[in-house]
């Protein structure tokens, strides 16, 4: 039994000696509706001895993902042991039309030992939710642009 627990020790140790960045998302779950763009924010920490270089990033998520805000945020490298400022890393927009549910994905920041370093050196998972507008809120708006409308064609010098 002693000797398992010395290998799971030693395994948990390798798990995370292999983990070059920490990514660390303020929040991991956005809820949102069709049509609006969500912003996931956060930070980097570098778990090593060594100067990490961010390069760029990629993504594994059903929904369409900009990664532009981590390329125009990120710092160019973090230094050892080092975290960095709260940034935008990326943006999930929500399609007009998309079902409601929730949606997981991968967010992977790609660097390493210099500037042309594309190697996976850190991840994070995340989760968007979308909803469904209420319907009051239809019957709101409708109502609303049939008041304009009826107001409008009763004002003075207006024919019908």
């Amino acid at each position: 039994m002693r000797g398992l627990l010395i290998a799971l020790i030693a395994l948990a140790g390798a798990v995370h000696a292999d983990e070059v960045l920490t990514v660390n998302l303020d929040s991991t779950t956005l809820t949102g509706l069709p049509g609006q763009v969500l912003a996931f924010t956060g930070t980097l920490t570098n778990n090593t001895d060594s100067t990490v270089y961010l390069n760029n990033d990629s993504a594994s998520f059903a929904l369409p993902l900009d990664g532009a805000p981590f390329l125009n945020n990120a710092p160019f490298t973090l230094d050892p042991l080092a975290t960095s400022f709260d940034f935008e890393m990326f943006d999930v927009t929500i399609p007009h039309g998309q079902a409601p549910g929730m949606y997981n994905g991968t967010f992977f920041v790609q660097g390493g030992a210099d500037s042309n370093a594309l190697a996976e050196v850190g991840a994070a998972t995340f989760s968007v939710n979308v909803g469904t507008p209420e319907p009051a809120s239809y019957l709101l708006c409708g109502a609303a642009i049939v008041l304009l409308l009826r107001r409008r064609s009763l004002l003075p010098g207006r024919r019908s």
